[in-house]
């Protein structure tokens, strides 16, 4: 993707957004006469124009996924394959050898756009090579056959990280089952996030015999999801308690009492909606006929997602029942937007008035404003978040400028570029998750920022073409019969 600044004469028309080759490439800038300087004093040649920065970080990134997205084991968010600074030892990292789920995730959502198929599947092997100790695990703990579910912090062979789960007298008091650590104590959601990504990839790619090798991934997280949690409420719907909303709303004290705890977080919840949707939405023969009835049986016993209202306006909840206070700096109640996409037209503006009264506004590392910004089709709040992304000056001791700095991770950290580039890609195209068009500019800013791009969509479908001061030029659909499945959002002129 490279962008380059837009250049309007008094003739042309544009429409200003609401809001690749299989890497679009992009022409823009901020629209002002004065260039975005790079804070990065160590490296003068480096572009200082604003486009300049956004596209060469992108195609940087790009890179740096490719270099270590091939081996058996995901990118490691806490100094990649890249630590090398520490005086003390060169292969230290903050956070150990452990993955954690909510950073480790975020390298992979933008590889769809851009076509790189095949780098997502170290991903899903890693998890399909551990399913039969996650199984065994849920039926050891919970009595669940058949069921799978990873902690939010593993190893590399699946198990808990030790810390968290405790040893010797750390485990006194608590049963098998339970961690001794509350930070991820009922933290489940990952399996559901996992399965997103397994669905979107047939969606995006239409590889029928790579989605049925990890379909016992996604199986296994509904099998465990439908047996979790047996209590229901007088509608017949499941109490999801004990449980959390990520790491920011904890279960305080063991055993679990409903005063400190959570009941109804908002991420499983969203996220069973978001999975089973699009389970029930695949083609026939895709899924075996006694887990469609599974699906169907587990999504009409969920709850409704939390709602309330906040300075007098509707809004997505973290939880039905939270405790006081909070632990960590997530927004759980905008897991509507990413990863689980369950916002409708009807609820559009319910998410709106959620995103705008968060709790915590962070445009650092493993932080998701702009991805849900750019979902909302905020235009400008997204394109001002990529650009602080893209500016960023590399860590402390490093100078090529794709080393991000430690944030909450380990330098150079995975997570802060990961998520520009999503959400440039989302800026430029997006899938629709009912009709599976293929949605151009739904946040780009049109006024601002050319594009060359080639990017892919829903149903292996690649579009290409150059968007330069208003004209659409050079555009083009394959396979063909899907040309009427492109709907331009704003920015065309053809």
């Amino acid at each position: 993707m490279y962008i380059t600044t837009a250049t309007f004469d008094n003739t042309t028309e544009s429409t200003e957004s609401t809001g690749s080759s299989e890497s679009p490439e992009l022409t823009g800038s901020s629209g002002s006469s004065e260039s975005t300087e790079r804070k990065n004093p160590e490296s003068p040649s480096a572009p200082t124009d604003t486009p300049g920065v956004v596209s060469q970080q992108y195609a940087i990134w790009r890179f740096l996924q490719a270099c270590q997205s091939r081996s058996q084991f995901p990118v490691k968010f806490n100094g990649q394959i890249f630590v090398a600074q520490s005086g003390v030892n060169p292969d230290f990292r903050d956070w150990g050898g452990a993955n954690w789920w909510q950073n480790a995730r975020l390298a992979y959502w933008n590889m769809f756009n851009s076509g790189d198929s095949d780098l997502l599947l170290s991903m899903f092997e890693y998890y399909l090579n551990m399913l039969p100790l996650a199984i065994y695990r849920s039926e050891i703990y919970f009595n669940i056959s058949g069921g799978a579910f990873w902690p939010e912090t593993q190893v590399i062979f699946g198990t808990y990280y030790d810390s968290d789960y405790g040893c010797g007298s750390a485990r006194n008091g608590f049963p098998t089952s339970i961690p001794n650590s509350r930070w991820n104590r009922y933290n489940y959601q990952g399996g559901l996030d996992l399965s997103m990504l397994i669905i979107d990839h047939y969606n995006y790619f239409q590889d029928t015999n790579i989605f049925k090798r990890y379909l016992p991934v996604v199986t296994a997280v509904i099998q465990f999801y439908a047996n979790r949690w047996t209590e229901l409420d007088r509608n017949g719907k499941i109490i999801f308690f004990p449980s959390q909303a990520i790491e920011t709303w904890q279960c305080v004290t063991y055993p679990p009492v409903t005063s400190d705890c959570v009941t109804n977080d908002t991420p499983d919840i969203a996220g069973l909606y978001g999975v089973l949707s699009r389970l029930l939405a695949l083609p026939n023969g895709l899924l075996p006929m006694n887990f469609i009835t599974l699906c169907k049986n587990l999504n009409s016993r969920l709850p409704p997602i939390p709602t309330g209202t906040k300075n007098g306006n509707p809004v997505f909840l973290a939880g039905e029942k939270l405790p006081s206070g909070t632990s960590n700096s997530e927004n759980p109640e905008l897991y509507v937007l990413h990863p689980y996409r369950v916002v409708t037209a009807a609820t559009k503006q319910m998410a709106v008035n959620s995103y705008n009264s968060r709790q915590f506004k962070c445009n650092q590392g493993w932080c998701q404003d702009l991805m849900n910004a750019v979902l909302l089709g905020l235009t400008t709040e997204t394109m001002n978040q990529v650009i602080d992304r893209a500016n960023t000056a590399p860590a402390t001791g490093y100078r090529f400028s794709g080393f991000m700095p430690h944030f909450q991770d380990y330098e150079p950290s995975a997570d802060h570029l990961s998520n520009m580039n999503t959400a440039l890609q989302w800026m430029l195209v997006q899938g629709d998750d009912q009709t599976n068009d293929v949605l151009l500019f739904p946040a780009w800013p049109c006024k601002l920022w050319n594009v060359d791009f080639k990017v892919r969509g829903p149903l292996n479908t690649v579009v290409e073409g150059k968007y330069v001061n208003g004209k659409l030029l050079d555009f083009n659909v394959t396979p063909a019969s899907r040309r009427n499945n492109v709907k331009f959002v704003a920015c065309a002129t053809m």
